[in-house]
């Protein structure tokens, strides 16, 4: 719930006034011409430094600057791609978002992973456990918002071993040689 977390500005002064006029980054804002200041549905274009004018047959008295920091839900822009890859390599997934992201959690099989909290997650030396489906949520505490990215499959292959090696030997000529190395699924 977001209700207390924006209040219109507002200003108050004793005496009779003659004119209000509200400024943001020391520009009029036109039509801003009463003591309280309210903006709609923030936008971006809106953030800056916000100062009433209040001016009297005495001369301007000038507020104090109020800064207006209007943050944007944050959007991925460039989602993680999967990869296929073997034990023991090393898997990089990264996003890149726009807006005010000031939080990531990867997530596993849609579960979270514990410390992957940045806008890149890398693992050094993958292992059978690491294969699934990959997602990242890039959220704003401050909006309680967040976006949730696309999926990226991460398939991890065994890496193959010798069961036995090849054994050499001695043989008389016209016999035959037979040499054999079974390969089975490694870890």
């Amino acid at each position: 719930d977001r209700s207390g977390l924006f209040q219109p500005l507002s200003a108050s002064f004793s005496g009779t006034p003659s004119a209000y006029q509200w400024k943001r980054n020391g520009v009029v804002i036109p039509g801003a011409t009463s003591a309280i200041l309210t903006i709609s549905s923030a936008q971006p274009s809106d953030e800056g430094n916000y100062t009433l004018d209040y001016t009297t047959t005495c001369g301007i008295l000038t507020s104090q600057s109020a800064f207006i920091d209007v943050q944007i839900t944050p959007t991925i822009v460039q989602q993680p791609v999967g990869a296929n890859i073997c034990v023991g390599q090393t898997l990089n997934l990264s996003v890149q978002t726009q807006g005010d992201a000031d939080y990531y959690q990867w997530l596993l099989n849609s579960s979270p992973i514990v410390g992957a909290t940045s806008a890149s997650y890398n693992v050094p030396s993958v292992t059978a456990a690491q294969a699934g489906t990959y997602t990242v949520i890039a959220g704003n505490n401050i909006c309680n918002n967040s976006s949730l990215s696309q999926d990226a499959v991460v398939l991890v292959n065994a890496t193959p071993i010798f069961s036995q090696q090849p054994v050499g030997g001695t043989y008389c000529e016209g016999e035959t040689i037979s040499l054999s190395a079974p390969i089975v699924t490694g870890k």
